[in-house]
């Protein structure tokens, strides 16, 4: 006795689109939940630039030179009186504050070309702290 086989007419493979749909959309929120927005380091509110005409020094309160100076560990130096650490550095910002209201305190960062980057940065969130929001970047030559 021979068996044949009967082939079904129209029985092919489908995909079920509605669960597919339904898992790109749980990746969706899933992601969108999880990532972060953070402030990248490109945007630090820093500007490296020379006054304009019109635009001059205060003579009444000159702005604070930081300098960091390369070597191990860094030397801090506030208008050349060292700093043992950036929380010393703290200190000595906010009493120029202090002294300075209601004027508007400059703070000017000046470091040597082997001082790491994450000291300058460091430098510039202590003013932050500080709440001193007029800070430049100088290179040391200038001093």
């Amino acid at each position: 006795m021979r068996l044949t086989r009967q082939k079904r007419a129209g029985a092919g493979a489908e995909l079920n689109i509605a669960a597919m749909i339904d898992v790109v959309f749980q990746l969706l929120i899933f992601f969108m939940c999880t990532s972060s927005f953070g402030t990248l380091e490109n945007d630090l509110a820093a500007k490296a630039t020379q006054p304009g005409p019109g635009q001059r020094a205060r003579a009444d309160f000159p702005p604070v030179r930081v300098n960091l100076v390369a070597g191990e560990p860094v030397r801090i130096l506030c208008d050349n009186r060292e700093c043992a650490t950036f929380d010393h550095l703290l200190g000595e910002l906010t009493a120029r504050k202090a002294a300075a209201a209601p004027s508007v305190l400059t703070v000017i960062i000046a470091g040597d070309s082997g001082v790491p980057f994450a000291e300058m940065v460091a430098a510039l969130d202590t003013c932050y702290l500080a709440k001193l929001e007029t800070v430049a970047f100088s290179t040391a030559d200038a001093r």
